[in-house]
């Protein structure tokens, strides 16, 4: 009942708008319209990636556009370009989404920007494809004047069939794995638990962790999101790189501490870490900063090659005893995501 109710709130929007926003330009003025907006090519795309960077919804620009060449106030050439530029200017959200976000989401937002930027220029700079949407519309224009039903099927194919179809065949595509770690203080005895989701995306190299602290409330509010980049013998953890090597193997970094050097001390064949849970291939690196003064701890990382997790994070002191350790206890597989109500 609340989708449909949404759903009839979203129309009902974007069409009040569309009224109010046409009232308040002067649409009905023709010639005066055209030559402001859609004057020529550059002119029509320019509008249209301002305005919709400016509303943030390419959904009301290009509503407002399709009236318009329907009551032939605007050309339907006229028209293309300013659609163009709507699908540059609707990537404004995702770059604001972005922008106090991580690197992984900024990486999202550019992938974002260059889809739809590659699109433009593919449907502006080719003669032959600049021209297919153009004839389409006007054979679908046709038939849907002649047959009301071509433009309802139409709308069912595109807008609900398809997706939903692509959906439905691609449900098992993802994997969610619901994992329990728990973080031990050793000097204050402080025990805690937290919950990590992983989204495990079947034929790609790229997988999701989603880090829950005891105060979520919800799946929709996890403390923070790591990115994971698999590659042949290199592995991804947001800006850290693990390199799957041979014992001994080391690589210098630099983060807000100063530099460091990072080494693979050992490869454990198999780990276990509790007595119901053991996990295969685990590589085992140690950090040690160069200015001691600033940093004298190690960071020792436990990294299962083939889960692609990291299994076991521990802090030690200079003479090598364990300060802190996070560590996997437990993995639901196929899990949905946890109810924290």
């Amino acid at each position: 009942m609340l989708s449909i109710l949404s759903i009839a709130l979203l129309f009902g929007s974007i069409l009040f708008f569309r009224k109010v926003l046409s009232q308040t330009l002067g649409f009905g003025s023709q010639a005066q319209f055209q030559q402001f907006f859609f004057k020529n090519e550059l002119k029509s795309f320019a509008w249209g990636l301002l305005t919709t960077a400016a509303i943030r919804s390419s959904t009301v620009t290009t509503s407002l556009v399709v009236p318009l060449v329907a009551k032939k106030v605007v050309r339907l050439k006229s028209a293309q370009p300013f659609i163009l530029g709507a699908n540059i200017g609707t990537t404004i959200t995702a770059f604001i989404a972005a922008m106090f976000n991580s690197n992984a989401a900024i990486s999202i937002a550019i992938a974002h920007f260059l889809f739809n930027a590659i699109g433009v220029l593919v449907f502006s700079l080719i003669p032959i494809v600049k021209e297919w949407p153009i004839k389409m519309a006007n054979k679908l224009g046709q038939l849907t004047l002649k047959y009301r039903l071509v433009g309802f099927l139409y709308l069912l194919l595109t807008f609900f069939f398809i997706p939903f179809s692509l959906i439905y065949f691609n449900k098992n595509s993802v994997q969610v794995h619901e994992l329990t770690y728990n973080f031990q203080n050793m000097s204050s005895k402080e025990q805690n638990s937290y919950t990590v989701i992983t989204k495990t995306y079947l034929n790609q190299s790229i997988n999701n962790w989603m880090i829950y602290d005891q105060t979520a409330v919800s799946p929709a509010d996890p403390a923070k999101i790591v990115s994971v980049y698999r590659r042949q013998n290199m592995l991804m953890v947001n800006n850290e790189l693990f390199e799957l090597s041979k014992p001994g193997f080391c690589r210098d970094g630099e983060d807000d501490k100063g530099k460091y050097q990072t080494c693979i001390v050992e490869i454990l064949p198999r780990l276990a870490l509790t007595p119901v849970l053991s996990v295969d291939s685990v590589y085992v690196y140690e950090r040690k900063w160069y200015d001691q003064l600033l940093d004298s701890t190690i960071t020792r990382s436990y990294i299962s090659a083939t889960l692609n997790l990291l299994v076991r994070k521990e802090k030690l002191n200079n003479q090598g005893l364990v300060l802190t350790r996070d560590e996997l206890v437990e993995i639901k597989r196929n899990s949905r995501l946890p109810d924290f109500g």
